[in-house]
């Protein structure tokens, strides 16, 4: 049987260029995100500081609700990126060195070190003295520092600034400035660092300036000769089984020391899974839909060879050969270009700031052959799929069902569907009750269900647009009776073009207008909440003193320093137990008011001191809390505290869903300074807060309400491009269904011709049948995609109504309403340039 699939392949080249195109492109695709996927999983960020180190031991950048107490024995739910860094116990440094093999234990902090003036570069971080051997650095002049007025620097920082050793520099971490003695010059040894300039201070001092409460950023290990930095690595987390604790070699060091490029590769191993699932199930979509519209057009040829004896067996193994042969030709070619494209995506990516740029791609043989397993399996199940209806007609009926479609759907199908809308309607029900990002969550499941549903029912649907459209076309003399002819009688074909199209326009319209609507509710929120003159920021961010200098600046109303942060909620239902991470900011105490209107409910953030917190009414629903109420919740690093709600605001979007002290996260952030202060002032204070903070922009609070969405911007835009190319997939498989649906009717339109027809008439019968096509399509898949959007921007928004710039609509249908008709218009036209004597003797 693979014989004769191979010459039924041959025979049909047509079929088989629509369908092997499909599965190349799919092929590529999906092979890209698995490339990706696997650089997130084994990549790594190489260390500068910490390249001497042969085992960096810190805390876990993740967060695990406990078990619940009742079910010890059931997993343990979803872990939580967390985004302040997780330090660890001094203490532990003791323990660590008691493991055989450990040589030395270095603790090691780092914080942020303004220089007298700002000076191009990689941003200056202090440190102990005692972690310079993890480079290591050593000493090009002077001595180490021994007093607490002493200072260390490396030598690219010091030939930046001009000093020497025996200078003196003032230096500002958090505090006002301080004169500190340059007592050495140090080198690094093994090459510049490209990625930071270090100041080292005694290890006491250096303690008090993190401000971390005595914990540290992780511990260096330095290993005994001979020992393996993997088995000692071993064996300190069996000497540290607590949970919590990390340890890392290799290239995983530097996402320890570089907080930030580790969570991006969390970010890229997400983002290449969640958009790799999308491409896979719309290559399963697509390619069921190519084949079976490809066996539905050979009915009369499997109905001839049920005649003549051919067994159900025997055919289903026909069609899956052909499958096979499909799958593995055009999965395997089609990986080739996928790392290629791979690549391509993580430079755009490290452009947009997402991943680090010393991230090089990991290009082994797994993505590719889990991407021809999958892509093979799924042929193969598609065409057996599609054959096992004519595998079941009996011999004697086998020519009557090939002439006349007597059955659109079988029962098990027509089931299966009704369930599916069953199951959306219930979950649309249920995100429409729900608020914030849980209604979002509910409602991003709705589209998956109503595309399936659509796709099961899609002969059903298609009897049903044609039925409903046959009073209008009939009216439109011989065009649009012939194609409200056709598409009634030929439900199963109109199904297999709108099946696609509906694919296309819904799962389009989802994935655009979410990110529209999230980004203009944030821009709105964000332009009402900020009321302040002039905010003031800084690379490295604003040191905590600065905002109490600029209040005492004459002309100066009103300044609050804000740290954008976050903290974890935990909740529960009945046995199950989660995360949710809350986006946070950390304002300074005195009046916000006068420069945060977040449109407070009940209650003032000015109450929102020490272990007081305000949060957005939406979330205090969500939690079941009101004013007054104790609310236990984690900081950003994963600190338990237990806080009294004083304030309910409205708008969530803009900042963060919770307001709290800057006192209460100090020692809990990652970097220990304010991302920026806002200020209420006259016109007349600009002048004086541009000389006093020189190392700080200042800019007018509507600039800033427009760079605040940045972010937003950048992160919305490169989920546009990847579904970007998604949809370009799908394009490219609605123009191959079409194609082959047009060019499968050449002998009906010879027929047609010879029985009187001309052929405009055939022509404007295709139009029509193309205009149904991409009507009901439009209709349809605007419905789905409008039962996602809606309680999605009921729940970030309060209106029923998201953002969908009419014109991204317009071009959205426009392109594939074009796509449908030239696919369908070319292929008619050049069908119809043979002679009709000729084509009715071509085979189908």
């Amino acid at each position: 049987m693979l014989i004769l699939a191979l010459k039924t392949l041959r025979a049909r080249k047509g079929a088989f260029v629509a369908a092997f195109g499909t599965l190349l492109v799919a092929a590529t695709l999906i092979t890209a995100c698995g490339v990706l996927l696997q650089t997130g999983i084994a990549g790594g960020v190489p260390a500068e500081r910490y390249r001497s180190a042969d085992v960096v031991v810190a805390g876990a950048q993740s967060y695990v609700p406990q078990r619940l107490a009742s079910q010890p024995s059931r997993p343990d739910p979803p872990t939580r990126q967390l985004r302040e860094r997780v330090r660890l116990d001094a203490g532990l440094a003791g323990r660590i060195g008691a493991v055989p093999g450990v040589r030395t234990v270095v603790p090691d902090v780092s914080f942020p070190v303004t220089m007298p003036a700002p000076m191009a570069g990689p941003p200056v971080l202090g440190h102990g003295w005692d972690s310079a051997r993890l480079t290591p650095f050593t000493l090009r002049a002077g001595h180490a520092p021994q007093q607490a007025d002493e200072v260390v620097l490396d030598a690219s920082l010091a030939d930046r600034a001009g000093v020497h050793a025996g200078d003196r520099i003032a230096l500002q971490v958090n505090a006002d400035p301080v004169a500190y003695r340059v007592t050495g010059i140090v080198e690094p040894v093994g090459g510049e660092l490209a990625k930071q300039s270090a100041l080292f201070f005694t290890p006491q001092r250096a303690t008090e300036l993190a401000g971390t409460g005595g914990r540290v950023d992780a511990f260096g290990v330095i290993a005994e000769p001979g020992t393996a930095p993997d088995s000692l690595a071993d064996r300190i987390s069996q000497a540290l089984p607590e949970r919590g604790i990390v340890t890392r070699t290799g290239t995983d060091r530097g996402a320890v020391e570089f907080l930030s490029d580790g969570n991006s590769l969390v970010a890229l191993i997400g983002l290449s899974a969640s958009f790799g699932g999308i491409a896979l199930m719309v290559a399963l979509f697509v390619v069921s839909s190519t084949l079976a519209l490809s066996v539905q057009q050979r009915q009369r040829e499997m109905a001839l060879l049920r005649a003549i004896g051919t067994t159900p067996q025997q055919l289903r193994r026909m069609v899956g050969g052909e499958a096979l042969v499909l799958g593995l030709l055009a999965s395997v070619l089609g990986c080739l270009p996928g790392f290629p494209v791979a690549q391509w995506l993580l430079t755009v990516f490290v452009d947009s700031h997402l991943v680090s740029p010393e991230v090089r791609l990991i290009t082994g043989p797994l993505p590719a052959l889990a991407v021809v397993a999958s892509l093979v399996l799924a042929a193969v199940v598609a065409g057996l799929s599609a054959a096992r209806r004519a595998a079941r007609t009996r011999p004697t009926e086998a020519l009557g069902e090939a002439a006349v479609q007597r059955t659109l759907i079988g029962r098990g199908r027509l089931i299966t569907g009704l369930v599916l809308l069953a199951a959306s309607a219930a979950l649309l029900v249920v995100s429409s009750s729900l608020r914030g990002t849980a209604s979002a969550g509910a409602a991003s499941g709705v589209v998956l269900l109503l595309i399936v549903a659509v796709a099961v029912l899609g002969p059903v649907v298609a009897k049903l647009v044609g039925l409903v459209s046959a009073p209008v076309m009939r009216r439109f003399r011989v065009g649009g009776y012939l194609a409200s002819a056709n598409s009634v009688t030929n439900a199963i074909r109109l199904a297999g073009s709108i099946t696609p199209l509906v694919l296309a326009i819904g799962f389009g319209c989802v994935a655009v207008f979410v990110q529209t609507t999230q980004l203009h509710a944030t821009e709105q929120n964000a332009k009402a909440s900020i009321t302040a003159d002039y905010v003031l920021t800084a690379p490295e961010g604003v040191p905590t003193s600065v905002v109490g200098e600029i209040g005492k600046v004459p002309g100066v109303s009103s300044a609050t320093a804000l740290r954008q942060t976050e903290v974890i909620r935990e909740w529960r239902f009945g046995e199950e137990v989660g995360a949710e991470v809350v986006s946070a900011i950390a304002i300074s105490p005195g009046d916000p008011g006068r420069t945060l209107d977040l449109g407070q409910q009940q209650g003032s953030l000015s109450q929102v001191r020490g272990k007081d917190i305000a949060l957005s009414r939406q979330t205090a629903e969500d939690m079941g809390v009101h004013v007054g109420d104790q609310v236990r919740l984690r900081l950003g690093d994963g600190s338990p505290v237990q806080l009294r709600l004083v304030c309910t605001f409205d708008r969530e979007l803009g900042l963060g869903k919770a307001v709290l002290d800057r006192t209460l996260v100090a020692g809990h952030t990652t970097r220990e300074r304010d991302d920026q202060v806002l200020v209420r002032a006259d016109r007349s204070a600009l002048g004086v807060l541009t000389q006093r903070f020189p190392a700080l922009s200042v800019a007018d609070g509507a600039a800033v309400r427009a760079a605040s969405t940045d972010q937003l911007r950048a992160n919305a835009w490169l989920n546009l491009l990847v579904v970007g190319m998604i949809l370009l997939y799908t394009g490219i498989a609605v123009v191959n269904t079409l194609v082959m649906a047009t060019s499968a009717r050449t002998r009906e339109f010879a027929l047609l011709r010879l029985v009187g027809a001309t052929r405009g008439q055939i022509l404007r019968t295709t139009r029509w049948e193309s205009a149904l096509v991409v009507v009901s399509s439009v209709v349809l898949g605007t419905a789905v995609a409008a039962a996602t959007l809606i309680p999605i921007s009921l729940g970030l928004t309060g209106s029923p109504m998201p953002y969908a710039p009419p014109e991204l609509y317009g071009g959205l249908v426009g392109v594939v309403a074009v796509m449908a008709l030239l696919a369908t218009e070319v292929p008619a036209r050049i069908a119809l340039r043979l002679r009709p004597v000729e084509a009715i003797g071509i085979k189908e």
